[in-house]
């Protein structure tokens, strides 16, 4: 009887520590990442709309985006980007027909793939927001441009 309750409490104590294994905690909202923060970690900015995900990889899930306006840096109408995930692994999750901002990294001029840009949970993408739009111009201080 000893043993089993011995084994018992052991197995309590192991799994009191135990957390999933894909889940993504909430960031508290005093340590999530600024507009500020989003805009100078990112090479590239864009809004636009997801046409395809592509097959997870080894660089995350993929999308194909139809691009509308470039608010950073400028490139071609559609681009690939990795990196994205399922939103419980602390990646945002896509799905055809979204229309977000994407904040990436790499030259759209000069890679035809890209990486989601990621600093602090769930910030590679977001839904577009006219206020958060024009915030982001006030920072970049010019016009979006259309893709090349």
């Amino acid at each position: 009887m000893k043993i089993l309750l011995y084994t018992f409490g052991l197995s309590l104590f192991v799994f009191s520590f135990s957390s999933p294994a894909h889940a993504c905690e909430p960031i508290p909202v005093y340590m999530q990442s600024s507009l500020s923060e989003r805009v100078s970690s990112a090479d590239a900015i864009f809004e636009g709309r997801v046409v395809k995900v592509l097959p997870n990889t080894d660089k995350g899930i993929g999308a194909e985006i139809t691009v509308t306006r470039y608010f950073k840096s400028i490139g071609p109408e559609l681009l690939t980007v990795y990196g994205f995930g399922f939103g419980d692994d602390c990646n945002v999750a896509v799905a055809p027909g979204d229309v977000r901002i994407f904040y990436v990294k790499g030259n759209p001029q000069a890679e035809p793939i890209l990486k989601a840009n990621r600093i602090k949970g769930l910030d590679q993408a977001e839904v577009v927001n006219n206020e958060r739009v024009d915030e982001m111009l006030r920072i970049l201080k010019h016009p979006p441009v259309v893709p090349q």
